[in-house]
């Protein structure tokens, strides 16, 4: 087996010779033909996240290209057990290629580019033989609209227990953080030090495993409900080292469990690259360690309708 990374931060950049070639054209014209070359810019992993009634791991991605402008590609992820090969699929729900996993189209119009991605792994969905805690690895692969390797990207472990629920852990001592979303309610038309704009307010209750951890409260928006991209920030004041809106909130919890009420986020019109009107996107809030700026635990998505003005 393969020395792989283990951990749920970024797992590294991947260093990629590129090489080219020229096919000779009439009078000593050359073409010059560039291979597709892909990198995890960022990647963080979340165990034990809900979406839409169900747990599983939700994998961020941050992924940098050149010499793919108009190409449709694919980021593939499927599961492999511990001596690294591919978990058969039975049921047909989360397969690709009759095999356990899923993959996302990746195309691009600019080169070069950055696509920001998501991908949810529903715990059920995992089909593996034999009972107990299990190593398993997620393999990320770019592949084109035939199912042929382009580029192999990365492996990551995780820690899987039958069944699912407990399969909240990588194979790195877990914090142990949660936290649970409620009493979400945004105002249009706050105007703070002059400047108008939204103020989202909101409830993180039940918070475990932060006592005594200085940590950031942040809020960034899905362009759509079924978006893998994040909104971009107008104002640099507003955006993170990729370019997108994000609002954070220092925090340090005195008891465990903790509850942060009233937490209230200001976001000017102005941050938001939307025409005048009525937008939906997706709210995305998580918890951040300070020092880095990793994402502890992801708290809840929410759609709302934003009216910009």
């Amino acid at each position: 087996m393969n020395k792989l990374r283990r951990g749920a931060g970024i797992l590294g950049t991947m260093t990629i010779v590129l090489f080219s070639y020229s096919v000779m054209l009439g009078q000593g014209r050359a073409v010059e033909r560039l291979v597709p070359v892909y990198n995890l810019a960022d990647f963080t992993v979340e165990y034990g996240v809900k979406e839409t009634g169900r747990i599983g791991i939700l994998v961020k991605i941050d992924l940098n290209s050149r010499n793919v402008a108009g190409l449709n590609h694919f980021l593939r992820v499927t599961i492999l057990d511990e001596n690294e090969d591919p978990l058969e699929d039975t049921d047909g729900r989360f397969a690709v290629d009759g095999l356990v996993g899923t993959q996302i189209g990746i195309k691009t119009a600019k080169d070069p580019g950055l696509r920001n991605l998501r991908l949810f792994v529903p715990y059920d969905e995992i089909e593996v033989i034999g009972s107990g805690e299990q190593l398993l690895i997620m393999d990320f692969d770019v592949v084109d609209a035939d199912g042929e390797l382009i580029q192999h990207l990365d492996l990551h472990e995780f820690l899987f227990t039958l069944g699912g629920m407990t399969s909240n852990e990588s194979p790195l001592d877990s914090l142990g953080i949660e936290g649970i979303l409620t009493d979400v309610n945004i105002r249009h038309d706050v105007v703070r030090k002059s400047v108008k704009g939204i103020v989202v307010r909101f409830t993180i209750d039940q918070v475990t495993g932060l006592k005594g951890v200085d940590a950031l409260i942040s809020m960034r928006f899905l362009q759509s409900v079924d978006s893998d991209e994040y909104v971009q920030s107008k104002l640099p004041a507003f955006a993170d080292d990729n370019g997108d809106l994000i609002v954070t909130m220092p925090i340090k919890a005195g008891f465990d469990p903790a509850k942060f009420s009233d937490v209230e986020m200001f976001v000017p019109y102005a941050a938001f690259p939307f025409k005048k009107g009525k937008h939906k996107v997706e709210m995305d809030i998580d918890i951040l360690a300070s020092l880095p700026e990793e994402i502890l635990v992801h708290i809840g998505f929410m759609s709302v309708e934003l009216q910009i003005k």
